[in-house]
């Protein structure tokens, strides 16, 4: 196998790993080897940007209210959708955490997927911004209906209020997704699943 050992200053980061020549996909999840998070978008990898701190103690929030409703939940594992591979923020999934850790899988199976939730990374950077922006809330949102994960949530900023989020809750009915909830994130939290 052919691989390239990328050295690129991304947004101030250098980035160091292996990743395969050629077009991309998921078959090469597990030959890629880098240091910051990824995915593959039509057939090329897409470096993420670090999440920030309130990324990542929101993500925590929802894998802890997850665990409470689906067999476990979790992030940092990647999902198929299509010619795309995407890492969502947290997946809620019907497999134990034990199956899955036995399993030892880096890519799940669309079907074992109950919910996958996307936290809205904002950046100051505008074109950076809507682009993420638009990743999350039409790309992907299109991309899981497609391979039907049956629910999506997106969680977002609450602009005037950094400790809490607004969480948007969609279902997949006839191959399409339908907004049946929004609601912030620490109601969310203080309900029992």
């Amino acid at each position: 196998m052919t691989a390239v050992m990328p050295d690129v200053d991304r947004d101030g980061f250098e980035i160091h790993g292996w990743v395969p020549t050629g077009v991309l996909g998921v078959d090469d999840i597990d030959d890629i080897d880098l240091d910051v998070p990824f995915e593959i978008q039509d057939g090329e990898l897409l470096i993420m940007s670090p999440p920030s701190a309130w990324h990542e103690y929101t993500s925590d929030d929802v894998k802890g209210y997850l665990r409470r409703r689906c067999s476990t939940a979790t992030g940092e594992l990647f999902v198929p959708t299509g010619q795309n591979v995407r890492r969502p923020d947290v997946v809620g999934l019907s497999v134990t955490r034990q199956e899955l850790v036995r399993a030892r899988v880096s890519t799940l199976s669309p079907s074992v997927v109950e919910v996958i939730v996307e936290v809205v990374s904002h950046d100051t950077n505008k074109s950076k911004d809507r682009t993420s922006v638009a990743r999350d809330r039409e790309h992907k949102f299109r991309e899981y209906a497609g391979v039907g994960i049956p629910e999506y949530w997106i969680v977002d900023e609450i602009e005037d209020d950094p400790d809490d989020a607004s969480v948007e809750i969609y279902r997949l009915r006839n191959g399409a997704y339908e907004a049946v909830r929004v609601v912030r994130l620490s109601h969310l939290l203080a309900e029992q699943p």
